[in-house]
Order: C-alpha cells, then sequence, then structure tokens
C-alpha cells in the first residue's frame, strides 16, 4: 500500500522513489530500514556521506544514494553513513 502522505517525486524521477518496499534504480533499502533521519552533526550527514548523490538540478537541495530509494536531503542521515574519505576523516579537526 503506498503511503497517500510520502514525497512525491519530481519530474523525471522514478515513480517508485519513496515507496516503501520498493527501491529505485541501485538503491537496496527503504528510509525506514536504515534510520533514516535529521542528522545531529553536519560532519555525519548524507551531504559528506561517500553514497550521496547530489542532484544540481533540483531546486530544493535534494539528492540521491547509492544505498537507499527516494530522494535524499543533504541534512539527514542513516545508518548506513560512510565519511568521505573514510573514517579517519571524521577524526580531523575542523
Amino acid at each position: 500500500m503506498v503511503n497517500p502522505n510520502a514525497p512525491q517525486p519530481l519530474p523525471g524521477e522514478d515513480p517508485n522513489a519513496g515507496t516503501p518496499g520498493v527501491a529505485p534504480g541501485t538503491s537496496s533499502y527503504v528510509k525506514e530500514e536504515v534510520g533514516y533521519r535529521q542528522a545531529t552533526d553536519s560532519k555525519t550527514s548524507c551531504a559528506n556521506c561517500a553514497h550521496f548523490i547530489r542532484k544540481a538540478q533540483q531546486s530544493l537541495g535534494q539528492g540521491m544514494c547509492d544505498l537507499v530509494a527516494g530522494q535524499i536531503s543533504p541534512n539527514a542521515v542513516c545508518d548506513m553513513f560512510t565519511p568521505v574519505g573514510g573514517i579517519e576523516s571524521l577524526n580531523t579537526a575542523p
């Protein structure tokens, strides 16, 4: 059953994006499976994750993920977070 309150895909986006249990493209997980949530630290947000894919044509700043289906906020995070540059990059001073 499709959640009528789920965000709708942007024009040109996969219509299955955000549909529970349906992962578009190469994505394997739906947001609920990986604990997708608002990040509390920008260093560990999707914007700094190796799996985040920025989409310049989207005006809302949303992107996509190699692992998680649907539109992804750069200010969110999930349990699959992998820092760009590896774990060592989190240990460096800003």
